[in-house]
């Protein structure tokens, strides 16, 4: 794979406790290319810390340019499934149902109003997947 300066790559570790193994991905960006390695920068966390790693252990990131979003707007009706998570990134109970109201009010985010198993809930735009619209 060719890199080149200013790249965004990924790489992979994993954190290993005694019953399992849960892995990791974070973001870098290219500083100087060897034969073999890279010297890449942490685009995450506090640290800035340049280190070097195998060009083997990186997976270059595409990002199209024309950042369109051709995400399918919800609308009144439509199916859709609510996900949250918490602090730690597990996933609470995630919902399906129907919007019934959408809330927009300037300087704020877009809120619905979504009928699921008889309860109403109100969630952020953000947190909505679209099933069917």
């Amino acid at each position: 794979m060719d890199f080149k300066k200013e790249d965004l790559v990924v790489i992979t570790g994993c954190i290993k406790k005694e019953n399992n193994e849960k892995m990791t991905a974070d973001v870098f960006k290219v500083c100087f290319i060897g034969m073999h390695e890279l010297v890449v920068a942490p685009m995450t966390g506090y640290s800035r810390r340049l280190f070097k790693t195998s060009k083997a252990s990186c997976t270059k990131i595409y990002i199209k340019k024309d950042l369109n979003n051709d995400a399918i707007q919800p609308k009144i009706g439509s199916l859709v499934l609510v996900f949250d998570s918490d602090y730690r990134g597990d996933l609470k109970g995630p919902k399906i149902g129907h919007i019934q109201e959408i809330h927009i009010h300037p300087g704020k985010d877009t809120h619905c109003v979504i009928l699921s198993n008889n309860e109403t809930i109100l969630a952020s735009m953000q947190t909505i997947l679209v099933l069917e619209a």
